[in-house]
């Protein structure tokens, strides 16, 4: 099956485009995408995008990647490509809005766990906030008006 690969992609006349997702060994590790399973399941979660980004029919989109568990940095090299020869065009603001999807989709728990922990702590400032905003409002009903003026008549 390999050598049948090897030889359909070094045999296309189109484009191809040659994408290399790398992560440290220690994100890879955290985030669950140290292990070869992983990163297809992300890679096939997001073909039909990246067939969208590269203006590829679905039905023409071709892909195939080998996942290399080496030194500090496990990664994927893709071959992407469209069956149809003339079909296929991946401008530089695609290539930004792939790399932004896919590094959305990778650290999604992380951004998630960020974000709830942020509102949390907003939501803590804005109770303490209240609490001390009531606490003055009841001081300052206690206290009498300063600068009062009292009327008296002498006769």
């Amino acid at each position: 099956m390999l050598s049948k690969i090897a030889k359909e992609v070094s045999e296309h006349p189109g484009t191809m485009w040659m994408p290399i997702i790398s992560l440290k060994r220690e994100d890879a590790a955290r985030l669950g995408y140290d292990k070869a399973e992983s990163r297809k399941a992300l890679l096939s979660s997001y073909a039909m995008e990246t067939a969208q980004h590269m203006e590829i029919p679905w039905e023409q989109f071709r892909w195939y990647a080998a996942f290399h568990d080496k030194g500090d940095h496990p990664h994927v090299h893709m071959v992407c490509y469209s069956a149809d020869p003339s079909k296929g065009f991946l401008p530089k603001q695609e290539i930004a809005k792939i790399k932004s999807d896919l590094a959305g989709r990778i650290f999604r728990q992380e951004l998630t766990e960020i974000c709830s922990r942020q509102t949390q702590r907003r939501d803590e400032a804005a109770m303490a906030a209240k609490g001390r905003w009531n606490r003055s409002s009841d001081s300052s009903e206690k206290q009498p008006a300063k600068n009062s003026m009292s009327v008296s008549s002498h006769r």
